[in-house]
C-alpha cells in the first residue's frame, strides 16, 4: 500500500520544485497561491503537504532546508488533520471515505472561505490545500477565484492538478505554476523501495517501464496483480484459444476499487501493441480498435455495463 501523501515525509526526486519554494520562502518572497501539476502519481501532493508541514512548523526564522521534524507536535496535529491553520480539500475523499466520484464542489470552497476570515491562532499562515483542483464544478472555481483575487494576508494557497488545462485560465493566471517531472528512475526506484518489499531491480524497471514512473499505480499493479498479470493480459490479446481467454477474464477483480487498475492495464497492453504495428500495415485497424474500444468504456460506465463480458468481448 502506498504511504498516504500527507503521512509520508520522504520526499523523492523535485530537487527544482524544492528549492524555488525554499529560495521564495527565504527572500520572503513567497507567492500566495501555487498551481502545483504534473502526471498522476509523481508524488504532488506528497511534495504539497510537505510544503504545507514546513510552513506552519517554521513561521517566524529562516531554516536552511525544507527539513521537518516529524517529532514535532504541528507535524502530528497535520496528520491527524487537527492543526487549526490548515484546511484540506481532497477531491476523492471527504470525512474519511472515497467519493463516488472525483468533485470539489461550491459548499467545500465556501468552507475555505469561512476559514480564511480567523486569524491564524498557532502558526504565521493559514494554509489551504485543494488536492484534484482540476475537478472543481464551474460554481466552486468562480467561488475560488474570488478568493485568489484578493488573499487574506499571511494565506498560502496550494491547487493541486493533474491537468492544468483543466483548472479556469483565470485561476491559473493567478498562482505561480509549478511543473513537476516525472521522477527519474533511481528516485522511481527508491520510492518504490519504501512502499513494497522485496522488489527486485528487474522488477521495479519493469514496473517504471509500465507505469512511466506513477508510483501510486506501480505500487497497485504489483500488490494487487502482480507484472505477471500484464503479461498474462498481452498474452490473452493474442490468443484465438476462447479457453484461455475465458480462464483469464474469471480471474480478473472488476470490483470498482480495482477497476481503474484493470482499465489502465488493458489500454496500457493495447497501447504497446500499436507502439510494435508503427510500421506495419496493421496500423490503422489496430488504432481504429483502440478509439472504438474507448468509445465502449465510456458507454460501458455511463450505462454501468458489465465489466467482465465488455473484458470477454474485447479479448476475443
Amino acid at each position: 500500500m502506498v504511504i498516504s501523501p500527507l503521512r509520508n515525509n520522504k520526499i523523492y526526486g523535485h530537487q527544482e520544485a524544492k528549492q524555488l519554494f525554499l529560495d521564495s520562502f527565504q527572500n520572503k518572497r513567497l507567492h500566495h497561491s501555487w498551481l502545483i501539476t504534473g502526471e498522476k502519481g509523481i508524488g504532488k501532493a506528497t511534495l504539497t503537504y510537505h510544503f504545507a508541514k514546513f510552513l506552519l512548523q517554521h513561521p517566524l526564522y529562516q531554516p536552511k532546508n525544507l527539513e521537518i521534524s516529524t517529532r514535532n507536535s504541528v507535524i502530528k496535529k497535520i496528520e491527524g488533520l487537527t492543526h487549526p491553520d490548515l484546511i484540506i480539500i481532497d477531491a476523492e475523499i471527504k470525512d474519511g471515505e472515497p467519493r463516488k466520484q472525483p468533485t470539489i464542489t461550491i459548499e467545500e470552497v465556501r468552507g475555505v472561505i469561512q476559514f480564511l476570515r480567523l486569524t491564524a491562532s498557532e502558526s504565521k499562515y493559514k494554509v489551504v490545500v485543494i488536492d484534484g483542483a482540476d475537478y472543481m464544478n464551474i460554481s466552486a472555481s468562480n467561488a475560488m477565484l474570488k478568493i485568489l483575487e484578493e488573499p487574506p494576508k499571511n494565506t498560502i494557497i496550494f491547487l493541486i492538478a493533474s491537468s492544468a488545462f483543466k483548472i479556469l485560465p483565470t485561476i491559473r493566471s493567478r498562482c505561480l505554476n509549478l511543473k513537476l517531472k516525472p521522477l527519474s528512475f533511481e528516485d522511481f526506484k527508491t520510492a518504490l523501495e519504501q512502499n513494497l518489499e522485496n522488489i527486485s531491480p528487474q522488477e521495479a524497471e519493469e514496473l517504471y517501464n509500465i507505469t512511466s514512473g506513477n508510483l501510486k499505480l506501480a505500487v497497485e499493479i504489483h500488490s494487487e496483480y502482480g507484472i505477471k498479470f500484464l503479461k498474462e493480459l498481452e498474452h490473452s490479446l493474442n490468443s484465438n484459444s476462447i479457453i484461455d481467454i475465458l480462464k483469464f477474464v474469471e480471474n480478473i477483480k472488476t470490483g470498482q476499487e480495482n477497476w481503474s487498475l484493470v482499465k489502465f492495464m488493458l489500454l496500457k497492453s493495447i497501447i504497446n501493441k500499436i507502439k510494435l504495428s508503427l510500421n506495419d500495415s496493421n496500423l490503422e485497424d489496430r488504432l481504429n480498435y483502440f478509439f472504438e474500444l474507448q468509445k465502449k468504456l465510456i458507454e460501458m460506465e455511463t450505462f454501468h455495463l458489465d465489466k467482465q463480458h465488455f473484458i470477454l468481448s474485447t479479448l476475443s
